[in-house]
């Protein structure tokens, strides 16, 4: 059976192309984690999502969670010992991290959205926190991924690349001051002057909106 899990932008799971919609948010969750962070230990599971409750309880409602993840997914998907639980054979889109490197590599869309958008779960706190760092660790992963790619643009002086590249760091991270100077040199070489004009004003106005207080009075 076929696996693919989201987590990139809007999350999801699917298995043999079908959407699975699991009835414990918390149990859709601890999926995502071990996407994420490929193993987790049962005692950090608990404590991530039932951390609230007693030692016995939230042992006992992690069990339940991961009773219920065996049922809806394949065999040997979920694998679960003593000590730790890990996800097998899952496609997962984080995968194409690694390879954006890779001039070769097609840019997909999705890097510059937020990882588990829109995703939350109000009463875990700790996964709250953990979801927090993961998202800068994402975005700091794609954007070195990117200045190697760009890097590997310029050494091959493929200019079409390197502008695709630039657009993709600057959606990724569009406070890049140097990025966004270089991908201006490249506009108006090969895009010519309103281009490059029109890419420094949207870099102003997002500095603008964030340091509202740098304004200019009038």
């Amino acid at each position: 059976m076929n696996v693919k899990v989201k987590v990139i932008g809007t999350p999801s799971i699917e298995i043999n192309g079908e959407a699975l919609r699991l009835p414990l948010k918390k149990a859709e969750a601890i999926v995502y984690y071990l996407a994420i962070e490929g193993r987790a230990s049962r005692e950090k599971l608990a404590s991530i999502f039932w951390g609230t409750k007693d030692e016995n309880s939230a042992y006992n409602n992690f069990r339940n969670a991961l009773y219920l993840l065996k049922q809806y997914f394949p065999k040997d998907s979920i694998i679960a010992d003593r000590r730790y639980v890990s996800a097998a054979g899952f496609s997962c889109d984080l995968d194409i991290i690694d390879r954006i490197s890779d001039v070769d590599t097609p840019l997909p869309q999705c890097l510059s959205d937020e990882l588990l958008k829109g995703f939350d779960i109000p009463e875990c706190a700790d996964f709250g926190n953990w979801l927090l760092i993961a998202k800068s660790q994402f975005k700091t992963r794609v954007t070195e991924k990117l200045k190697t790619r760009i890097t590997a643009c310029y050494d091959s002086q493929d200019e079409d690349n390197l502008e695709s590249s630039l657009e993709m760091l600057i959606a990724a991270d569009p406070f890049d001051e140097d990025s966004t100077l270089e991908l201006m040199d490249i506009y108006f070489k090969r895009r010519g002057a309103a281009k490059a004009s029109t890419l420094f004003r949207e870099y102003k106005r997002r500095l603008s909106e964030q340091h509202p207080e740098n304004r200019t009075a009038k």
